[in-house]
């Protein structure tokens, strides 16, 4: 059964091999392709069906159920040009009767420069200096519809500004999320539904392409028997309605459940490494840091660097509760893989 499951992961990991990433640029808020989390980005941005913490909301917003407890991120992306990415999300799951939801609320903003040059004319001194600036507001909401099954949505708001312009748009995302209980988690998610931005003073809509996304993520260190071990293995399918169909691949190991190392790829090579403490059995911090190669500028690269912490909260109880005999299997077995959280 585990090498079946692998066989599923790593054929969406070999469509690389046959599917180049669609380059957005051009496209309407362009920059919600990079994603968000440096573990993400490590793992090349294939994170559909992993979505286990805050920046699940730019993946697969169902995911957030697996958040253990309230968790608070904060990041920074360095970009060629000038450009950069913020990111910061605070997420806390709850329990109501017997039922488990989680909430997320976040932050993106995106900076293409503050000093970019206008000019009417060939001259080389600029007529002026102006700023292209986005912030998105995220509200996300997600339920266990039972202990393998979640699902989830994001409202977002957002605000645009370039120079004096501004607009305003609200847009949609919704996602899903199944755990087989062998190891094997898959993801759904279509993000930017009906996200269309209005500016100020024009009749023109700016609408954002909608992104259908499924991926497979397997929990491979079973098949190596090293006392430990932790492997995770996942792949991404991403069709862009406007036409563009590409995959993204990623893996994580950590050898003691401190210290993790990535690798991705996503029409780019990505890189990334991640260290995970626990001061106490209340609180944990993990600090991650990626860089992918810049596909604007050949041999530059761009840094991603994010913080995250946790206030444990035992609410993972009601969802995926397991007999005592089954965890002692599945630890044997390889198969009790627990992401950096």
């Amino acid at each position: 059964m585990q090498r079946k499951c692998l066989k599923v992961v790593l054929v969406m990991v070999f469509l690389q091999v046959f599917f180049s990433r669609f380059y957005a640029a051009g496209e309407p808020m362009a920059f919600l392709n990079m994603g968000a989390g440096a573990r993400a980005t490590g793992m090349g941005g294939a994170f559909v069906s992993v979505a286990d913490d805050t920046s699940a909301v730019l993946y697969n917003p169902a995911g957030i159920v697996g958040v253990h407890g309230m968790q608070l991120a904060a990041e920074t992306y360095i970009l060629s040009l000038g450009r950069s990415v913020n990111y910061m999300s605070i997420c806390k799951p709850f329990d109501i009767g017997d039922n488990v939801y989680s909430t997320a609320i976040s932050w993106l903003n995106y900076s293409a420069g503050r000093d970019i040059e206008k000019r009417t004319t060939n001259s080389n001194d600029p007529d002026s200096l102006f700023s292209d600036v986005s912030h998105f507001f995220i509200f996300t909401a997600a339920a266990a519809v039972s202990k393998r099954f979640y699902a989830g949505a994001n409202i977002k708001l957002m605000l645009h500004y370039i120079g004096e312009a501004q607009g305003t748009g609200v847009g949609f995302d919704a996602g899903a999320f199944f755990k087989t209980g062998m190891g094997l988690d898959f993801g759904l998610s279509v993000m930017n539904i009906s996200a269309n931005m209005n500016w100020d003073n024009s009749p023109h809509v700016e609408k954002a392409a909608p992104v259908i996304s499924a991926g497979a993520s397997y929990n491979a260190a079973g098949l190596f028997r090293v006392p430990g071990l932790k492997l995770l293995l996942s792949g991404d399918i991403l069709y862009n309605s406007f036409g563009y169909l590409s995959a993204r691949a990623g893996v994580e190991a950590s050898g003691n459940g401190v210290f993790f190392i990535r690798a991705g790829y996503s029409g780019a090579p990505a890189f990334g490494v991640g260290i995970k403490l626990e001061p106490s059995q209340v609180f944990a911090f993990r600090f991650d840091y990626a860089f992918i190669d810049d596909i604007i500028i050949p041999g530059a690269f761009n840094h991603r660097l994010g913080v995250t912490v946790e206030y444990i909260f035992p609410h993972r109880v009601k969802v995926e509760e397991e007999a005592p005999e089954e965890k002692v299997r599945k630890r044997e077995e390889g198969r009790d893989y627990e992401s950096p959280w």
